[in-house]
């Protein structure tokens, strides 16, 4: 990752990661050649590398022998896990948007968060997607009583956020 993170600028990453929502193709010629949800994983990773350096940032996701993404996480692991001081932020990102998105990706982000915790790590869950949808937002209110913290943001406020904050933790408040 650390390749990438020195190749890409961080208005570059930016750019990308705000063009995603729009369904935009990318212009960069590495870049273009990752399907877009894979892309998301990608540059979300590298924007966490490159503006909070004192973060331990893993992606999931499958990579080649130049650290590119080739293929998603396996089903029971997050996109990406990041340890930021005594905490695991386990890193969930996704395109799709209404229905689809709460259907998707909510019950398996309460799957992982739970597994984290239930072996003793202190974790919460940051869920990015371009526009969260009400069913996902009310189930994540939903499970808060069942001490499992799922902070959710749009990609464009993500974005924003780590262009002015210092951790992770101030990144998704």
């Amino acid at each position: 990752m650390k390749k990438w993170v020195n190749h890409y600028a961080w208005e570059s990453i930016k750019n990308e990661l705000l063009n995603l929502p729009q369904k935009k193709s990318s212009s960069d010629d590495i870049l273009k050649v990752i399907e877009q949800p894979l892309r998301l994983e990608f540059l979300t990773s590298l924007a966490i590398l490159k503006k909070l350096p004192n973060v331990v940032v893993k992606p999931n996701f499958v990579s080649d022998d130049e650290g590119l993404p080739t293929s998603f996480a396996s089903g029971g692991n997050p996109d990406i896990e990041c340890l930021e001081n005594q905490d695991t932020v386990l890193v969930e990102v996704t395109l799709l948007t209404g229905t689809q998105q709460h259907i998707r990706e909510s019950f398996s982000i309460h799957r992982h968060l739970e597994e984290y915790i239930k072996n003793g790590t202190k974790s919460y869950s940051v869920f990015i997607s371009p526009k969260s949808f009400i069913d996902t937002e009310r189930y994540f209110s939903f499970i808060k009583k069942d001490g499992l913290e799922v902070r959710i943001s749009d990609i464009d406020k993500f974005v924003s956020s780590l262009e002015t904050k210092t951790t992770l933790n101030e990144v998704t408040l």
